[in-house]
């Protein structure tokens, strides 16, 4: 039983007549604020969910609205997948790895790459470019609508150095069209 020596009572006043409740009281005294109370717990619960759905399904990205669709693309002639290179479990872990969650980032370095290379080349490649990964992390072929023998050069000599820690997968980067040079004064 809950009396006023109990320690679950409470003192609710200091003046002349103290206000002494019990649990129960306290229950019925917060019966209007519950439903104040009752959201802001729900929507704790809703965001500390919504990690776990991270962890569980890799993010979705979608492809930018101008890209065409990649029909025409042809095989680059590369030596890619062959003995020209070094052995794909020889080769160090490149800049493919993503996070913690998804150790596998293949699409991220892809578009880092070809935007990297299309500097490197003085930004004259316009298309699509397609590339392909294989179980061991290497990349295997490079596909492109409209290949230019300086960007070929410049994505081989960054695809073949380096494996990825992911199994296969195919990833495709859209340079845009016409492309003579990069824009030295973008202003």
């Amino acid at each position: 039983m809950i009396g006023p020596k109990s320690p679950l009572s409470c003192d609710l006043g200091r003046g002349p007549l103290p206000l002494r409740l019990g649990l129960c009281d306290w229950a019925f005294a917060i019966g209007p604020l519950r439903s104040t109370l009752l959201l802001p717990l729900v929507l704790v619960c809703l965001v500390a969910c919504d990690r776990s759905l991270d962890l569980r399904e890799p993010p979705k990205t979608f492809p930018e609205p101008s890209a065409p669709e990649a029909k025409d693309v042809k095989l680059v002639d590369t030596d890619l997948g062959t003995e020209a290179h070094a052995a794909c479990e020889t080769r160090p872990v490149g800049a493919c790895v993503g996070s913690n969650d998804f150790p596998c980032d293949f699409g991220t370095w892809v578009r880092e790459t070809a935007e990297r290379c299309q500097l490197e080349t003085e930004c004259r490649t316009n298309g699509t470019l397609v590339v392909r990964m294989d179980d061991a992390g290497c990349v295997t072929a490079i596909l492109m609508d409209e290949p230019n023998d300086a960007i070929v050069l410049c994505l081989v000599a960054a695809f073949a150095e380096v494996r990825c820690p992911c199994s296969s997968a195919e990833e495709s980067y859209y340079f845009g069209f016409g492309h003579d040079g990069c824009d030295d004064d973008p202003g």
